[in-house]
């Protein structure tokens, strides 16, 4: 590698944390598993698993820095359980604003045709709440 390759992926990587480039970081399913909210559970995922700054995480999901770190601080004494084989999905479909991070979640793996039950066993959730968070989903984006 020369150093001009070296100093352009730096360049990148500096570029898409500061959110003008693209990211890819990808979230495992796995992870909202867990007690907590789904918000607070994405907040610490991205602080601790992966040493982005709040400021970082708040570009990357359009939300406030002091929602994000109010989701963190209320989760930080959780230990994630992170299962690296599970479903992952693109940060960037939880940015859209209309959207809660649960309903997000469920609209990407519904579109990945996953049905009812099987997102419900994924998420440690009842199929009814699943069901009624897409169609919370469709009314929103109508």
């Amino acid at each position: 590698i020369s150093i001009n390759e070296l100093i352009s992926e730096d360049k990148r990587i500096k570029e898409s944390k500061e959110g003008y480039g693209p990211l890819n970081i990808e979230i495992p399913v796995s992870i909202f598993k867990e007690e907590a909210g789904p918000a607070e559970i994405f907040c610490t995922y991205l602080h601790e698993n992966l040493n982005l700054k709040f400021s970082e995480i708040s570009k990357l999901i359009n939300r406030n820095q002091r929602t994000v770190w109010m989701n963190y601080h209320n989760c930080k004494k959780k230990k994630l359980i992170v299962d690296e084989r599970s479903i992952k999905m693109p940060i960037n479909l939880f940015s859209d604003r209309r959207l809660s991070i649960l309903e997000s979640l469920v609209k990407y793996l519904r579109e990945k045709e996953l049905k009812n039950k099987e997102i419900a066993d994924l998420l440690n959730q009842d199929q009814r709440v699943i069901g009624t968070l897409y169609s919370r989903v469709n009314k929103k984006l109508k």
